[in-house]
């Protein structure tokens, strides 16, 4: 506890649990306790000033703070181990949002059509996307 002077006991046991408990997954093996413990301080610091006695105890409060940010560096960890990205791709979106465009004008264009000249349209356009998709 001499490593927090100054930081309210109930903080820094909390913080200890969560990091017991994120230490027995192997994500975090080669992380030290330190490590970890000032990252989900770090995590939570910000937080500490929207206490609000009326609504609970301080210790409910942290105890449910420290639990959702460790959960998050959990979260995180995973997603980094298992190479997910949890970030939106802005090219693929536009590249997306162009085909539907471009989709959307040619349906349009075919509902302009004479009804024979429409089923051919309607076949040749589903046939060229089906070898798209392949």
């Amino acid at each position: 506890m001499k490593r927090y002077s100054g930081v309210d006991s109930i903080v820094v046991q909390n913080i200890q649990y969560q990091v017991k408990r994120l230490k027995f997954f192997e994500c975090f093996a080669h992380e030290t306790h330190e490590d970890l413990e000032q990252e989900l301080f770090c995590e939570i610091w910000t937080y500490l000033d929207r206490y609000d006695e009326s609504k609970g105890s301080f210790n409910t409060f942290v105890a449910r703070l420290t639990e959702r940010r460790a959960h998050n560096l959990l979260e995180k960890q995973l997603c980094i181990k298992r190479n997910i990205n949890n970030y939106i791709n802005i090219e693929k979106i536009e590249a997306f949002e162009d085909e539907v465009a471009k989709r959307t004008d040619v349906d349009y264009m075919i509902s302009t059509l004479q009804e024979r000249c429409k089923r051919y349209a309607n076949n040749s356009s589903t046939l060229t996307y089906m070898k798209l998709l392949r």
